[in-house]
């Protein structure tokens, strides 16, 4: 082998070493999070599929998940979430969310369910994860549409739950 045992102990403190810094370095608490990888994956056009292993790429875009179930109630929401923003680019222009300017009012949709309306809400400065900010024009018409059936939720659009 053409090395001598004392090259071999000496290689063998510096191993373990470095695997001692790197445990501290492991159990530090302010890793950033990541999402929780599976082999279950979404895609844009709407299919589920399992693979026999996880791909990091698909799991830090949120596009994976570790069950079937999981993935299909993400794909779902996200199908949501794009009808939505589709509503908002084809009726709303090319407005966007200013969030420097608290002058500015960001309007989204919602739905009362004790009155089984859908409301227009506005925000100048709080901006709430997941919502479709959208001009005030744009949310008036949404509203209107949702009320009167002309837009539909359903299965795809699940922006209510189903009674």
């Amino acid at each position: 082998m053409g090395i001598t045992k004392s090259q071999i102990e000496s290689r063998l403190r510096e191993a373990e070493r470095e695997c001692a810094e790197l445990r501290v370095y492991l159990e530090q608490d302010d890793w950033p999070w990541e999402p929780e990888g599976g082999g279950w994956f979404l895609s844009p056009i709407g299919t589920v599929s399992e693979r026999s292993s996880s791909y990091k790429a698909f799991s830090r875009l949120g596009l994976e998940r570790s069950t079937e179930e999981g993935t299909e109630l993400t794909l779902e929401r996200m199908i949501s979430s794009n009808l939505l923003q589709a509503y908002v680019y084809e009726y709303g222009g090319d407005w966007v969310a200013d969030w420097n300017d608290e002058t500015q009012t960001k309007h989204y949709i919602m739905y009362c369910f004790s009155e089984k309306d859908w409301w227009c809400s506005e925000a100048r400065c709080l901006f709430v994860a997941g919502t479709v900010y959208m001009n005030e024009e744009c949310a008036e018409k949404l509203r209107d549409d949702l009320n009167s059936g002309h837009v539909v939720t359903n299965e795809r659009m699940n922006l209510v739950p189903v009674e």
